[in-house]
């Protein structure tokens, strides 16, 4: 792991609310993406996926155990300050990948109106404007979800394609026409919803997509 720094909270917050590890809630210093025992035993695993055939997914971390927890906090909102160290981790899996990411723009997968009203944030949002600061790449919003669909994790998998044709649209071509794109999103399962994003991202002329997650939820024979 790099000596990549987090934000911080002030000092006199930091004695009343000291930082913590994401991954087990133990207390760090100041700074530190993780405790010492999560870093030195963080996955080793190489989880590169192709969306469409054509663009590569790199995801960071299977969807179990102490990383299934903290990315569920960050969808929930109990989790959200650890959005930055979930996004540092996410960054130093990508520059195993990619070494030097020079991506004009990251965006992220929307969500539809109705809901970002009601939740009041999207979570792929908040990592994706983690990654952009850590990166100093712009955060842009590319996609824009036009339908309301089912839960794609509470469909079979058979379904999860059908449920996401014609859901995102570009909000204009000329956002994503040219350009080297990144991007996030927090869990892969079956990649339909990412393989509708990189459709209408390749159809408004993307230059080249890359796709980044923190967690993947397939079987490890399934990465490819």
């Amino acid at each position: 792991m790099s000596d990549m720094k987090i934000k911080t909270k002030s000092k006199l917050l930091s004695i009343l609310l000291p930082e913590r590890c994401p991954y087990c809630s133990a207390v760090i210093k100041p700074n530190e993406t993780a405790c010492v025992y999560c870093l030195e035993n963080l996955p080793n695993e190489n989880l590169q996926k192709s969306i469409l055939g054509i663009y590569k997914l790199t995801g960071t971390v299977y969807y179990e155990g102490k990383y299934r927890n903290a990315i569920l906090g960050i969808k929930s909102g109990e989790g959200l300050q650890f959005a930055y160290q979930l996004g540092a981790l996410m960054c130093e899996k990508l520059r195993e990948n990619v070494a030097e990411p020079d991506f004009d723009v990251i965006t992220f997968v929307p969500m539809h109106k109705d809901d970002l009203m009601k939740k009041g944030f999207n979570h792929s949002e908040v990592l994706a404007k983690a990654i952009s600061e850590i990166l100093d790449i712009p955060c842009e919003a590319l996609l824009k979800k036009t339908k309301k669909n089912s839960p794609q994790h509470k469909l079979p998998a058979h379904k999860r394609a059908k449920n996401v044709e014609g859901v995102y649209k570009a909000i204009n071509k000329s956002l994503v026409k040219g350009r080297k794109i990144l991007v996030v999103d927090d869990i892969i399962t079956t990649g339909h919803t990412l393989s509708e994003c990189a459709r209408v991202l390749e159809e408004k002329e993307a230059n080249n997509i890359h796709f980044l997650t923190f967690a993947v939820s397939i079987p490890k024979n399934d990465l490819k």
